[in-house]
């Protein structure tokens, strides 16, 4: 996310919470929900558990979040970032 351009607001096992200028998203973890500028959106796949009972956030959570502006094709392994991102800066 902060190579989106986002800012990390909040960043627990229970909860991950990024800004830009324009956006607020959180991941809420404990009940595997995503929102985004207030509205919550679908999500599929929010978090696993990592190392020393960390939570990351998963690819699909991410994409789940910013919709089209982000396309992750898992078979290729790549991600592809909109030019017409609405949902965050594509130059940064």
């Amino acid at each position: 996310m902060q190579t989106l351009g986002f800012e990390i607001i909040e960043s627990d096992s229970t909860r991950l919470t990024v800004r830009d200028q324009n956006q607020a998203i959180s991941f809420d973890f404990v009940v595997n929900q995503i929102t985004v500028n207030g509205v919550q959106r679908p999500q599929r796949a929010p978090s696993m558990k990592g190392p020393s009972s960390a939570t990351l956030t998963t690819v699909t959570a991410v994409q789940d979040a910013l919709g089209t502006d982000m396309v992750w094709d898992e078979s290729a392994m790549t991600i592809q970032l909109s030019s017409a991102a609405t949902l965050f800066t594509p130059h940064h």
